[in-house]
């Protein structure tokens, strides 16, 4: 049996491809209970392929040892492992007792456009930042984000820690491929003790 295409059965053939799609979601809401588990598909799974994708985000002091009324830089910096990212964003805790923030810089950052420019509060001890990387994004193992400049307040050891923290892939889905953070630990005497 012969099917004969005609410009009569063009005109039904949005409406049939139209039920078919119909069909398809109503089958999908069957099966599952959320929109995007039907709507959704993967083109590549890193897992099944044995890729391993991690970055480190890193707080990294100007030195080791520091004393009370010393301005100590901490640079918030990134290793993407080889992998090209491009958007990072989150929160830097602080304990407000012990250090606060005085400056802040972009300078030399890798960040092209601030999503949300660097805010900060000494009296709750956090900041928080969001910026975006242009394509083709960044890719290397020391990205300068930003730099913060903190007052020493008070003697003994504190943490400059990353919380909340995103560092998106520049794959297309943003993918958050961060894995790791390391904080920055200060030590800070008094000036009498200071050797």
């Amino acid at each position: 049996m012969y099917v004969v295409y005609n410009s009569g059965m063009r005109k039904y053939a949005p409406y049939i491809l139209f039920a078919f799609l119909v069909a398809v979601l109503s089958y999908g809401f069957y099966q599952s209970s959320s929109v995007s588990s039907i709507l959704s598909f993967k083109l590549l799974d890193s897992s099944s392929s044995g890729a391993q994708v991690a970055a480190v985000l890193r707080a990294v002091p100007s030195g080791n040892n520091f004393t009370v009324g010393d301005t100590i830089t901490v640079a918030l910096v990134v290793d993407t492992k080889g992998v090209s990212v491009n958007a990072v964003g989150g929160n830097i805790t602080y304990s407000p007792d012990s250090v606060e923030i005085i400056d802040t810089s972009k300078t030399d950052s890798i960040i092209n456009y601030w999503v949300q420019e660097l805010q900060f509060s000494n009296a709750s001890g956090t900041a928080s930042f969001s910026g975006v990387i242009l394509s083709p994004g960044f890719t290397g193992s020391a990205g300068n984000i930003i730099t913060l400049s903190f007052k020493a307040k008070r003697a003994g050891k504190t943490n400059i820690d990353i919380a909340d923290a995103q560092v998106l892939a520049n794959d297309g889905s943003g993918t958050n491929i961060l894995t790791d953070v390391v904080p920055g630990t200060l030590v800070v005497k008094d000036k009498q003790t200071q050797k």
